[in-house]
């Protein structure tokens, strides 16, 4: 009985050893696969960050091709007053701020999504405001080159190269031109008679806005008595040259209808002349330019037409006008003068310019953010159908997809 009662307490011993065993391996062979388990999960997610850091190099140097090769054309913008805007408002900044949003609002989202930089700073179209206060259109045709600037009385440059104090005429008046003060306007290398200087604000002024400009010698030299009437030669006008050119004026910037649309003109032709090659995309076949031209005048000019008023909506139905039957310098331009609506400044640059122009309601002082905001939509929207932008909308639309494709 006694061996009985002992043997059944070895056997309990025993399977307790046993099933201790069991559950210690158990609890081992659990601790192996969790350890497995988790190093699988570790692995995983090492590969998924080199994955993710890959993805943004990879995006990175996306972003950086295409900012790099980037088709983008510059705006100039030309005016009086109105172009130069009012307080922090004007035209180009608004125009700068639509077309970014336009053309890269979509991509700068995409790509700062997959990035740690921000994208949207780099990609940006550059707009440059040529537009002053206070200045007349004799004033801005010699300062963007179309007419020759000149001494406006004898004087005597020194040999020193202290700045000297001249007078200025142009072409077309012997009255002293008056240049407004702002700090973009600068004539960078300039002769006169053969010595070569620069042209800087200098002392004394005409009035408040208008100051003296003064010649400044590069080099030493014997003093020189120059002549009223030399022609001051800009050699370098580039700073003011941009690929696609805006033109905005008020109404009163010239002495009659056929001057102001002459001078306009003028300025086209000049600054027009640089665009010479076509987008990839959006644009005319060089070998159609001229009939696109005509087509654009006359198609456009009906639709522009009938917002305008009726006497613009007869003259796009009547007989072509001579003007339009071929835009000057090109098809990428906009041309926007505030004028009164059929006015006969209103009709004149419209047969000038066709689908070109665009008339605005509001003078400079009374533009708020909001109408600077509808017309630089109107004006992108114009450039946007001339096909200035087709080469940088096909560039982002492939980097995007490329992105996608990550």
């Amino acid at each position: 009985m006694r061996i009985k009662e002992y043997l059944l307490k070895f056997v309990a011993g025993a399977l307790c050893v046993v099933m201790a065993a069991i559950l210690i391996a158990l609890f081992f062979m659990n601790r192996v696969r969790n350890a497995e388990r988790a190093e699988t999960v570790r692995q995983k997610a090492r590969e998924m960050a080199q994955q993710e850091q890959l993805k943004k190099e990879t995006a990175e140097d996306l972003y950086d091709d295409l900012v790099s090769s980037l088709s983008m054309r510059s705006i100039v913008c030309w005016g009086d007053t109105e172009m130069a805007g009012n307080g922090d408002l004007s035209l180009p900044k608004a125009l700068k701020e639509t077309a970014n949003e336009k053309l890269f609002a979509e991509a700068a989202t995409a790509f700062s999504n997959v990035m740690d930089k921000e994208a949207e700073p780099a990609l940006s179209v550059t707009v440059s405001n040529m537009g002053v206060k206070n200045e007349g259109m004799r004033e801005i045709l010699v300062r963007a080159g179309v007419n020759e600037l000149q001494i406006g009385e004898w004087t005597v440059l020194p040999a020193e190269e202290e700045p000297h104090n001249i007078v200025f005429k142009d072409d077309i008046s012997w009255s002293p031109l008056h240049f407004a003060r702002q700090s973009e306007v600068r004539f960078g290398k300039t002769e006169i008679a053969g010595i070569t200087g620069a042209l800087a604000v200098g002392e004394g002024e005409y009035d408040e806005d208008h100051p003296r400009f003064a010649f400044l010698r590069d080099e030493e030299g014997d003093s020189i008595a120059v002549g009223a009437g030399t022609v001051i030669e800009i050699a370098s006008a580039t700073k003011y040259i941009g690929d696609i050119p805006v033109f905005f004026f008020e109404d009163d910037s010239a002495d009659s209808v056929s001057d102001f649309v002459s001078d306009l003109e003028d300025l086209v032709e000049r600054y027009t002349e640089f665009d010479t090659e076509p987008e990839e995309d959006g644009a005319e076949d060089a070998d159609s330019e001229e009939g696109s031209a005509e087509d654009a005048s006359e198609d456009g000019g009906e639709t522009e037409g009938a917002a305008e008023g009726s006497t613009q909506t007869e003259l796009a139905a009547a007989e072509e006008p001579a003007a339009a039957e071929e835009p000057l310098g090109g098809l990428r331009y906009v041309v926007i003068c505030t004028a009164e609506e059929d006015s006969e400044l209103d009709n004149a640059l419209w047969e000038a310019f066709g689908a070109h122009y665009i008339r605005n309601d509001t003078y400079a002082y009374e533009m708020t953010e909001d109408s600077y905001k509808k017309l630089a939509e109107e004006v992108f929207a114009k450039l946007d159908s001339q096909g200035c932008f087709g080469s940088v909308k096909t560039q982002i639309a492939e980097a995007v997809k490329q992105l996608g494709d990550l």
